[in-house]
């Protein structure tokens, strides 16, 4: 159960989103689901969601098991056995899979991967990174980005190097921002970084070197450290 209200804290503190100028902003009904494949567990990432006829599907895996505790691969929270799952465009699986509902389709992203050893292996972004914006987790909103694109190549690079545990990281620090990728399909993925300790979401340990960044650029764009 300990490990399982950790997984939890996990999913609400990384806060992915997709977007398209195609689709509404309501939440998706299968809102906070989660499965497992391959031993990686999945979550669905937070509205809108995308329309099939944009993007690519192959068959993945099928849902084993409607299980409210997803412990063996193929269960899933809310989806019946029998619910085929896809790979989405040219993601690797262990990044996201996708489930088809009704003209949409519901993207699903790896949370936790026990295989993986880097960040790379656990979010598959380089060289679909856009844009990296720099929010305040407490108002919700935008302080600083991040557009010039060798440099955003050079931070993305560093961040997928970065050492990826399947611990959780606890006490991770006290000075935090949310960090956004904006990829080149239109979705975004994100999620809390430390600044003082250098910790990604609860799993993932950048160098100083990216934090460094971040810190410069809220610097040059509002006049204000963190």
């Amino acid at each position: 159960m300990k490990k399982l209200s950790l997984l939890f804290l996990f999913l609400f503190m990384i806060l992915p989103t997709a977007g398209c100028s195609r689709t509404s902003i309501a939440l998706p009904s299968h809102y906070g689901d989660l499965f497992k494949f391959n031993d990686i567990t999945y979550g669905i990432i937070f509205h809108p969601t995308l329309f099939a006829e944009d993007h690519i599907l192959t068959f993945y895996d099928t849902v084993k098991r409607k299980n409210d505790r997803v412990i063996l691969n193929e269960d899933a929270e809310g989806f019946e056995a029998g619910t085929p799952v896809y790979t989405l465009d040219d993601y690797a699986p262990s990044f996201r899979l996708a489930v088809k509902q009704d003209s949409e389709i519901l993207i699903f992203q790896a949370h936790l991967n026990p295989h993986a050893s880097k960040a790379e292996e656990l979010m598959d972004i380089g060289g679909r990174v856009k844009r990296i914006s720099v929010d305040n987790p407490d108002k919700y909103q935008e302080i600083a980005s991040i557009t010039d694109q060798e440099q955003i190549d050079k931070l993305v690079g560093l961040f997928l190097e970065a050492p990826y545990n399947n611990e959780v990281l606890m006490n991770p620090g006290t000075k935090a921002v949310t960090i956004r990728f904006y990829l080149v399909d239109g979705t975004e993925t994100g999620g809390f970084l430390w600044l003082d300790s250098g910790v990604y979401g609860s799993f993932i340990q950048l160098p100083e070197e990216f934090c460094t960044a971040i810190r410069d650029t809220i610097i040059d764009q509002q006049g204000i450290s963190y």
